[in-house]
């Protein structure tokens, strides 16, 4: 178990990481304001921003339930119907080719629990057991920053890190879980796709904003769109920790 100190001492490695891919990305050349990246780092970073949870599934599995509720009730039209990506590059070539051909049983939650196995579904860490119980889910930064090109068909792509999912519907997702009242419920489904209140269940209030971008944000303080602040370094911290649930 990590505690609040080591949590922050770890956030920060995670964001110099992480801030190390997105201007690696975005300049094409490796070279920011303080030149030439480390390779190993942008690598690190992307690995961070992709796949690490912060010990998160504590809170999605623990409390929210959400691997029953993947289980049970998210075949992968419902999936990609709530924005939900699926990153072609994590499939082999011959589930591929099911998915063109029409074999693969896109109404079934087992095929979505197979999608997870293959770390295929973009921002979701799910652990699954020899007999096809999904036992552990998570998220990771890519849920809510990353999307795809759909270049194979809508959802299905290659990732595009650091952009904002816009087709992403956070609190239709959190709203199937059975641990939430009606009231926590009806709240969450009134926000919509690429809308997200990362107070909410803070103060209360619900007072959504769009989902920005993780690129582009350097010496930008109020980092989201609706200007709400302070620094990216906090939101990189207060969101990890009161949203994710790291």
């Amino acid at each position: 178990m990590i505690n609040k100190k080591g949590f922050v001492a770890l956030a920060s490695g995670s964001l110099l990481a992480i801030s190390a891919t997105i201007s690696y990305g975005l300049t094409g050349t490796g070279e920011g304001n303080s030149g030439p990246l480390d390779p190993t780092l942008v690598t690190q970073g992307q690995q961070v921003f992709r796949f690490e949870t912060f010990g998160d599934e504590i809170f999605w599995t623990g409390q929210l339930h959400m691997n029953e509720v993947v289980s049970q009730a998210v075949d992968p039209k419902t999936a990609l119907a709530v924005g939900l990506k699926v990153d072609i590059d994590a499939l082999p070539q011959a589930v591929q080719e099911s998915i063109a051909d029409g074999s693969v049983d896109l109404t079934s939650p087992a095929t979505t629990v197979t999608l997870l196995k293959l770390n295929a579904v973009v921002g979701l860490q799910g652990q699954v057991s020899n007999n096809g119980t999904l036992t552990q889910l998570g998220v990771s930064c890519a849920l809510c920053h990353s999307t795809v090109d759909n270049s194979f068909s809508a959802g299905i792509g290659h990732r595009l890190d650091g952009w904002p999912n816009h087709d992403l519907n956070p609190g239709a997702i959190i709203a199937l879980s059975p641990a939430l009242t009606q009231a926590q419920k009806d709240v969450y489904n009134s926000w919509g796709p690429g809308l997200f209140d990362p107070r909410f269940n803070i103060d209360g209030l619900s007072n959504h904003v769009v989902i920005p971008p993780a690129y582009g944000l350097e010496g930008i303080n109020s980092v989201v769109y609706t200007g709400d602040g302070p620094s990216l370094f906090y939101w990189n911290c207060y969101v990890g920790v009161t949203q994710m649930g790291g």
